[in-house]
């Protein structure tokens, strides 16, 4: 025998359900316009009661989430590693500028003890290219 009563339950959760996956929804979509760069118009086209769906945001959306919020975008699932990628540019920088300054700093003292090496050479009578006697 039917129940409307059961129908009716029925319903009421499909509601209830309904508006909890619309609140998650519009609580993603809002948290994702935080960002300054982010546009409204950015966001897919969604009916009320369905869920955010991240395929469906465009290429430079992505881009612009990973930038800016890459716990969303690991949360949508296309976190690509950009900031990882991006602390190993500026680390690999770093470690180059320290080399080049310890390089440097190694030919700033040879070329002095070559100055040193000249001068004593041409004070002394020897040729300060060679370091033979000038006869």
């Amino acid at each position: 025998m039917f129940d409307p009563n059961e129908l009716d339950a029925k319903i009421a959760r499909s509601h209830i359900n309904a508006e909890k996956v619309e609140e998650e929804a519009k609580a993603l979509e809002n948290k994702l316009c935080e960002s300054y760069e982010f546009n409204k118009s950015f966001l897919p086209a969604r009916t009320w009661g369905q869920p955010f769906d991240p395929s469906k945001l465009s290429m430079t959306a992505k881009f612009l989430i990973e930038k800016h919020q890459p716990h969303v975008a690991s949360y949508l699932g296309f976190n690509t590693g950009y900031h990882s990628r991006q602390e190993e540019i500026e680390q690999a920088r770093k470690e180059a500028e320290a080399r080049m300054t310890e390089q440097t700093e190694k030919l700033r003292e040879q070329n002095a003890e070559q100055r040193r090496l000249r001068e004593w050479r041409s004070a002394n009578n020897y040729n300060v290219g060679t370091g033979n006697p000038i006869i």
